[in-house]
């Protein structure tokens, strides 16, 4: 299992192959927030003046709020084998986002936050994304950085975000990890 979940984090990560997370833990305070979670995101702290966006529906029981100009890509059938389920990316920029979902994990926050330390990760902290239990991490050799968390039938969500080495991606990136929340809680519009 523990094997198979880093797998899959790698995987996803290398079909980027081009994530911004680690600024969160770089610039989050050591106290540890009420929910346990070293870093608590709320989509109400989006900065509306970082982009023009679009409130996404993921169909997965989540939203995310991605910038209006950003192009959907299409999942091919190469990459859906690998568990992505949805890509977005702004082209000229060689910025993006991709969702991958993997059935059957059978996984808990703690269990993908010590499975991936288990698997040599480095960088890892908890975070609590409105609500959803999560661990961050950052994959520094393949310039992402992404979240990762359990759905509630046991699968696993892991959402990155690349290049996490540009740092005018940054604001972007933080807006996009803030926005992560679930279906019934997302706003229609930025505040």
């Amino acid at each position: 299992m523990r094997k198979r979940l880093a797998m899959l984090v790698l995987a996803a990560g290398m079909m980027m192959s081009f994530g911004t997370a680690g600024v969160m833990a770089e610039e989050a305070t050591e106290a540890v927030t009420e929910s346990g979670a070293d870093i608590v995101l709320s989509y109400e702290d989006i900065d509306a003046s970082v982009y023009e966006g679009t409130w996404v529906s993921t169909g997965l029981g989540f939203d995310i709020y991605l910038p209006s100009d950003w192009d959907v890509l299409e999942v091919s059938e190469e990459n859906a084998a690998k568990g992505i389920v949805y890509q977005a990316a702004d082209s000229a920029k060689g910025w993006n986002v991709a969702i991958s979902y993997s059935k059957g994990m059978n996984v808990t926050a703690d269990d993908i936050y010590a499975q991936l330390k288990a698997g040599g990760y480095e960088n890892l902290y908890t975070l609590d994304l409105n609500g959803i239990p999560a661990v961050g991490f950052d994959l520094d050799e393949m310039k992402v950085s992404g979240v990762a968390f359990a759905d509630t039938e046991g699968g696993m969500y892991t959402v990155q975000l690349g290049p996490n080495d540009d740092k005018d991606f940054s604001p972007y990136a933080k807006n996009i990890l803030m926005s992560i929340s679930p279906t019934e809680e997302a706003m229609t519009e930025a505040q």
